[in-house]
């Protein structure tokens, strides 16, 4: 098992995402498009990425990534914002390196659901969301 002590791997945690819109039907959303990501940076293998069920706690807080970061001992930290409006949905992202205190990179993009159903829970867990995006 891969520890968050082993040299040769950077580690992250994202936090939920913003709603940036304040608009409470979107709410789920915080929550679920972080877990999307958490799940996709999972798969890399020269990553350790805090699990959803640790980042959980921060959705709907106003969090420093920097205090986050030293809090959970990782090298960087994801935070995201989105608005949602109709079927699309605008995302901005920033990494924060939290040993510099600088960004590491900044991206926005607009995405769309790839199933009219948006997101799916399996389950009432907040970690089994799955969601198809474009």
């Amino acid at each position: 098992m891969t520890t968050i002590a082993d040299p040769e791997k950077k580690s992250l945690a994202v936090l939920p995402f913003k709603n940036l819109n304040n608009d409470p039907a979107n709410g789920f959303y915080e929550f679920a498009l972080a877990d999307a990501v958490i799940t996709e940076l999972a798969r890399i293998r020269s990553l350790v990425v805090r699990p959803s069920s640790v980042m959980s706690r921060y959705q709907g807080q106003a969090a420093d990534p920097s205090d986050v970061g030293r809090e959970l001992n990782v090298d960087a930290v994801l935070s995201a914002g989105f608005i949602h409006v109709g079927e699309r949905f605008r995302v901005n992202a920033q990494l924060l390196d939290v040993k510099s205190g600088e960004l590491s990179g900044a991206i926005g993009s607009m995405l769309r659901p790839t199933t009219s159903s948006r997101c799916r829970t399996r389950s009432r867990s907040a970690s089994s969301t799955a969601c198809g995006w474009n």
